[in-house]
């Protein structure tokens, strides 16, 4: 069997785009091991046993009625065929009579709707339609009751209507770089929506957040980097159930110390803002294991952050830090530490009871010949990069 696992680990990255740390948990392992077949000819030898479909970037510009025989295909990735006309594609005379498909992948096609038949796919579980011209989400979304994963970055969609919030078994939605979003729209319509757990919504050009986010108790991922939070507002922090939070990008100056309230949070990544100092509430963090505080305007190593107890990587690159504070020391669990494009000069010899410590990069650094010898002899298992 060929082109197995190259198909499932593209469609698994796609839906983390803006962060490809984490990927999401909707599980489709059964269909790692089959075959993947590419062209009419290959699957119509085996129609039977056809459950992966990849036209993917062919210029497909023909459907053949024979489609219609492949009754037990799952996966559909028509990604990257723009000729194909989409409305009858999903007719019952080709892809709308096949009611096992589970996941179907049309992004960069230049559509500027979502194709009606697809609510003749009863069972779909993951929709991708990113990087067309989408301006709405239609009524007969809400047919897709299995509808897990909703991917629609990159469009043009301006407004939620209501039939979104009958998706009740979605987890994932992406609708990040739509610029046109109006935030209370969408936060009023997703606190309806208990199930969702992974929101994706950088680059919509937000600049404030509605206390409707608040009523978000279920979710454990929100990005909304690449907007214009300046100052994240303190109910944000009040997601106790949130594990991941990403806020890249923003122009944020101040950090609300609320954040101490986030107990299940494992991921902060706040990276090109500009912060200069981190509130002591960030030290009670005590699930965090990775913090990403790189390109703001640190001119100190923040010292809450040396309370946190399980931190595993921590990235303070491009600031303005000086000196690092003695305290480093007690940051027992660290494993990566990334302090590059500093202003740094020497280290304190505290950090030598990081014993875990792999990998350390002080690259852009001041740091001398002498020093740098010196920091090498008392880190002998760390990969140091000057």
């Amino acid at each position: 069997m060929k082109n197995r696992y190259g198909f499932f680990f593209l469609f698994f990255c796609s839906f983390t785009l803006n962060v490809t740390m984490y990927s999401q948990e909707i599980d489709f392992g059964d269909l790692v091991n089959e075959k993947v077949y590419r062209t009419y000819d290959e699957a119509f030898e085996d129609l039977w046993n056809c459950r992966i479909l990849d036209f993917s970037y062919q210029n497909i510009g023909f459907l053949s009625e024979r489609i219609s025989k492949m009754e037990n295909l799952e996966v559909l990735n028509l990604k990257g065929n723009p000729v194909i006309d989409y409305e009858m594609c999903f007719d019952r005379r080709y892809f709308g009579s096949l009611k096992g498909i589970r996941i179907v992948d049309i992004q960069e096609n230049q559509l500027n709707f979502i194709p009606k038949g697809l609510s003749r796919l009863p069972l779909l579980q993951a929709l991708y339609l990113g990087n067309n011209k989408i301006r709405e989400i239609p009524d007969f979304i809400n047919a897709l009751q299995n509808l897990q994963i909703l991917s629609l970055h990159h469009n043009n969609i301006r407004r939620l209507n209501d039939s979104i919030k009958q998706l009740n078994k979605l987890e994932i939605i992406d609708l990040s770089y739509n610029n046109g979003l109006d935030a209370d729209e969408v936060f009023a319509k997703f606190s309806s929506m208990p199930g969702l757990k992974r929101i994706y919504l950088s680059g919509c050009g937000f600049k404030n957040l509605p206390v409707s986010i608040s009523g978000l108790l279920e979710a454990e991922h929100i990005n909304l980097s690449d907007n214009a939070l300046v100052s994240p507002p303190q109910y944000l922090f009040q997601l106790i159930k949130l594990k991941e939070l990403y806020l890249s990008k923003n122009g944020i100056r101040e950090i609300n110390k609320d954040i101490g309230y986030m107990e299940a949070l494992e991921v902060l990544v706040l990276d090109n803002n500009e912060l200069s100092e981190m509130p002591p509430a960030a030290g009670t963090l005590g699930r965090l294991t990775y913090l990403d505080l790189s390109a703001n305007k640190f001119k100190n190593f923040p010292d809450s952050l040396c309370r946190l107890p399980v931190l595993a990587e921590l990235r303070l690159a491009n600031n303005q830090i000086v000196d690092l504070t003695p305290w480093i020391g007690e940051l027992t669990t660290l494993k990566i530490l990334d302090l590059s494009g500093n202003r740094i000069k020497e280290l304190p010899e505290e950090l030598a009871r990081i014993g875990g410590l792999k990998l350390l990069i002080l690259k852009g650094n001041p740091i001398s010949r002498e020093e740098q010898k010196r920091i090498r002899k008392w880190l002998l298992g760390t990969k140091i990069l000057f």
